[in-house]
């Protein structure tokens, strides 16, 4: 791994906060996470795919999609809370997280729909039970001065990670054939590295926390107030919810359209995952410095604006290389988008209360992902069944679409920021410009 990451280098990053200790910690949370990114990324582009491939329908394919952003995040408020509580976090971490991978093995034995359905909530109850405690100890570990940078960082090498295994896992499947059992590689070699991932993790040297807050894990008032006390992150919560809930709806059907319209190949499905990832690691190299400049909301905008594509595409897509290609150009904005929502997480939640509010902007988030899934599983099988294969599709993507421009034109009207920046968006578009121009005019 480059010394230097982003501009900064490890030391830099962890100036301030025990010196080597903190720069030891940095680079063991940076492996953690490739390892993890890996393993998940072997198996998660294809999982809804596989679902169609063991007989699921659309309305237990919008089921699964619903029961999938619930489940990882139903247990986040009580685990936030109770890793806000902990003198260290990385102990719960590990356990939880080599028992969300070992799951892995149990679902390459699931041989009908709902066996692989259950299995798979049950591993993201877990998950949603990991993440606020990971968010913190990331918010430990990276010190705020450059925390776009590090963060980006940080998204560029798991990416990294997780292109190769997505072309891995990929060709592995395609050399193998396009029976469900192929499946059973990937998911096996994701549980070997996830057990790894976390038990890596063990080598953090993790200082005791004074624990701050004494209130009852429980307590339902207190939490409403730690959310009204920051209208910044009200805003986030709000906007976000409400643009997952029109985006979801179109969720069931995107699986349906790549197999049984477009008859898109586990191999295709990597492809349109990998043209993503390229460009997302393009864009994380310059992402974290673009954020520190010109603040998160504006990427925030761009990225939710920019989604209203996918379904568009989706819609009219003549053949899986409108998909690969659309995933591509995407990959820019989403990019933007995930370092700026995440920096924009930790400006907004104080170290004590870091885990809690996390937990609370991903349930609601994850409540709105279910509603929406859900709902938009039963309207696909009655437009199906109604209206044929392509054109209840089409007629679910309009919805969606619509839905997703409303969503964005919210987001922009209503998410706070209340800190000043150095630059805006449309002056670094200009100068990027007028440095591509510069650089065309010496060329010729």
């Amino acid at each position: 791994m480059d010394r230097s990451l982003g501009g900064l280098s490890i030391g830099e990053m962890s100036a301030g906060n025990e010196g080597g200790s903190k720069e030891r910690n940095l680079r063991v949370f940076y492996l953690n996470r490739i390892l993890t990114s890996i393993g998940d990324y072997l198996v998660s582009p294809f999982l809804r795919v596989y679902a169609v491939m063991i007989g699921a329908s659309t309305s237990e394919l919008g089921f699964f999609t619903s029961m999938s952003s619930l489940s990882s995040n139903v247990l986040q408020i009580l685990f936030g809370r109770l890793t806000d509580r902990l003198r260290r976090r990385v102990p719960l971490i590990v356990g939880l997280g080599i028992a969300s991978s070992l799951i892995w093995g149990m679902v390459a034995l699931a041989k009908t729909p709902e066996t692989y359905i259950w299995l798979i909530v049950v591993r993201m109850l877990l998950v949603s039970a990991i993440f606020p405690a990971s968010t913190a100890l990331m918010g430990d570990l990276i010190p705020v001065n450059g925390r776009g940078v590090v963060t980006a960082s940080i998204n560029f090498w798991t990416s990294l990670g997780g292109l190769a295994a997505i072309v891995a896992s990929g060709v592995v499947m395609t050399m193998l054939g396009d029976s469900s059992g192929v499946f059973a590689i990937p998911l096996v070699s994701a549980a070997a590295l996830g057990v790894l991932a976390y038990v890596v993790l063990l080598a953090i040297k993790e200082s005791p926390r004074r624990v701050i807050t004494r209130r009852p894990i429980l307590d339902v008032r207190s939490l409403v107030a730690d959310v009204n006390v920051n209208p910044s992150f009200r805003s986030l919560c709000t906007t976000q919810a409400l643009y997952v809930l029109a985006m979801s709806i179109a969720w069931p059907v995107f699986p349906v359209t790549m197999v049984k319209i477009l008859k898109a190949s586990m191999f295709d499905v990597s492809l349109a995952s990998v043209a993503s990832m390229v460009s997302s690691l393009i864009a994380q190299r310059f992402a974290g410095k673009l954020c520190d400049r010109v603040g998160r909301k504006p990427l925030i905008t761009l990225g939710r604006f920019s989604f209203i594509l996918y379904p568009v595409t989706y819609m009219f897509a003549p053949s899986i290389y409108a998909i690969i290609a659309v995933n591509f150009i995407l990959g820019f904005p989403s990019a933007l988008f995930s370092t700026a929502l995440l920096v924009f997480l930790l400006d907004n939640t104080a170290d004590d209360l870091r885990g809690e509010l996390t937990a609370f902007y991903n349930l609601s988030v994850g409540l709105s992902g279910f509603i929406g899934s859900l709902v938009g599983g039963v309207i696909a099988d009655y437009l199906l069944a109604t209206m044929g294969l392509w054109e209840g599709c089409a007629a679910l993507y309009a919805i969606s679409a619509v839905g997703r421009f409303c969503g964005a034109y919210l987001v922009h009207k209503k998410l706070e920021e209340h800190r000043s920046y150095p630059s805006t968006l449309k002056m670094e578009l200009l100068n990027l410009i007028e440095r591509l121009g510069r650089y065309v005019k010496r060329r010729v």
